[in-house]
């Protein structure tokens, strides 16, 4: 299962990358748009776009209309590529930034 995650993963743009790295640090279980467009500072149709292709490629899914998750596995795998990716600061300041959003 690892080998077919690392394939997906490394077709990622780098912004689709950031993205799906910043989500997957996310608590809880779902998030909104709103606050996926919140974690990155591009214009909002950047991030609309970015959210659409990663729901195209499966790495995340729209089960309501502006509300997405992960599957637990792809969460998982996500989850420990961002702690790899981000140092520990980045990782905080990743939580703050959603609790301030909230």
């Amino acid at each position: 299962m690892a080998a077919a995650f690392d394939l997906s993963y490394q077709a990622l743009e780098p912004e689709e990358e950031l993205l799906y790295l910043k989500l997957a640090c996310l608590p809880g279980t779902d998030f909104s748009k709103g606050l996926a467009c919140a974690l990155v500072t591009w214009e909002p149709e950047a991030a609309e776009r970015l959210l659409a292709n990663l729901v195209a490629a499966h790495r995340i899914g729209e089960y309501r209309p502006g509300r997405y998750r992960f599957h637990d596995l792809v969460r998982e795998y996500a989850r420990q590529k961002a702690e790899a990716a981000f140092d520990p600061a980045a990782l905080q300041q990743l939580r703050e930034q959603t609790v301030a959003w909230s």
